[in-house]
């Protein structure tokens, strides 16, 4: 495949121009490479004519990778390369078309046309609000609004949050929330009862509201957390498995008829039938809030599946024996990938190619 810096830089800055990330010495060092590589100014082109369909990465990526071999075949006419965008702006369609109507009936109606790359808000009732250009959901006259726009104050909302973001919120108790990348979070815009719950897939940060008459009890699909008042990181993201950091406070997870007491100060990693706890090292799991991963002896299998869910980008590791190499360092979460890969692949002594829009690893 070819692939080389200046296909990697256009492919990357002209996402970062459709986000609005764009620093003005990237735009400058963007125009540069368009009038240097002929083949970056005509995918530019295509690019700014089709980027409605083009608003994933995958996408982006894919068509860049057809474009770019044919363009470097000898002898191209523009008739030719016409013919190609024709072709890839179809093949984007026809994908897009398929990829909605495969999901089911209920689904269909819910994703919002912008969700790869928007935070999405699912209100009771089933309309869907793009929450991206808003820091946070937290005023008392923003949750108004939203309850209006969902006819109803009670019943469940969902927030879902896709790769390369993250988010904030308050909830109606004064709760606060930070969603990591890839994450769910169920819940409702004012509690009623005994009990304040919602339910987590993914990873989030908690800063609970004390209420000593209304604990709060965080559901996941591995077990539950209850609370009164406390800062913890909770952790799904590897099947099977429930992480849980207490900062401040005291909390009390439950899962298989079974209850652990947290100290602040510990990580517990339940797996399945077993858990174990650990002392919480803050700089490794809390980092992802301050927009820098740490990984510490970390198999490159974990940061296989980090990668998937911050730069949307699948990834398989050819040899198995490689997936259990370990890497220490860190990750800056605003980097490109290709950034983050070059100190990695030093490291730990491998090779990294694309085969359509997979990421492989290998020897």
């Amino acid at each position: 495949m070819l692939y080389n810096e200046d296909s990697s830089s256009v492919e990357r800055l002209l996402i970062k121009k459709q986000q609005n990330r764009i620093s003005p010495e990237e735009l400058a060092h963007l125009e540069q490479l368009l009038k240097e590589n002929p083949a970056a100014k005509a995918f530019a082109e295509f690019y700014q004519n089709e980027q409605a369909a083009l608003q994933s990465d995958e996408a982006v990526h894919a068509v860049w990778q057809q474009l770019e071999q044919k363009m470097l075949q000898p002898k191209t006419s523009i008739v030719t390369m016409r013919k190609i965008w024709f072709a890839a702006a179809s093949i984007l369609i026809i994908v897009a078309a398929y990829l909605t109507f495969r999901q089911t009936p209920e689904k269909a109606q819910l994703i919002n046309p912008v969700a790869s790359n928007a935070v999405i808000l699912h209100v009771t009732g089933g309309k869907a609000i793009d929450l991206t250009s808003n820091d946070a959901i937290s005023t008392h006259s923003t949750i108004k609004q939203l309850m209006e726009v969902s006819g109803a104050a009670q019943g469940w909302n969902t927030i879902e949050v896709p790769p390369r973001l993250d988010y904030k919120l308050k909830l109606s108790d004064g709760t606060e929330v930070t969603l990591n990348s890839v994450t769910r979070l169920k819940f409702p815009f004012s509690f009623s009862g005994d009990k304040r719950e919602v339910y987590i897939e993914g990873e989030a940060y908690f800063n609970i509201a004390e209420n000593a008459d209304h604990p709060f009890i965080v559901h996941t699909d591995k077990g539950d957390i209850t609370v009164l008042g406390t800062e913890f990181n909770v952790n799904t993201y590897v099947t099977d498995v429930l992480k849980t950091a207490l900062v401040k406070g005291s909390v009390s997870v439950s899962s298989n008829n079974k209850v652990i007491h947290l100290k602040p100060g510990e990580e517990l990693t339940w797996n399945k039938n077993q858990h174990s706890i650990s002392e919480l090292d803050e700089r490794i799991t809390l980092s992802w809030m301050q927009g820098v991963l740490y990984f510490h002896d970390t198999p490159l299998s974990e940061i296989a599946k980090m990668i998937e869910r911050w730069y949307a980008v699948p990834v398989k590791i050819d040899d198995e024996k490689l997936g259990r190499e370990t890497f220490t360092g860190n990750l800056e979460k605003s980097q490109p990938l290709e950034d983050f890969l070059k100190p990695m692949k030093g490291i730990v002594k491998m090779r990294c190619y694309y085969h359509g829009n997979v990421l492989h690893m290998t020897r």
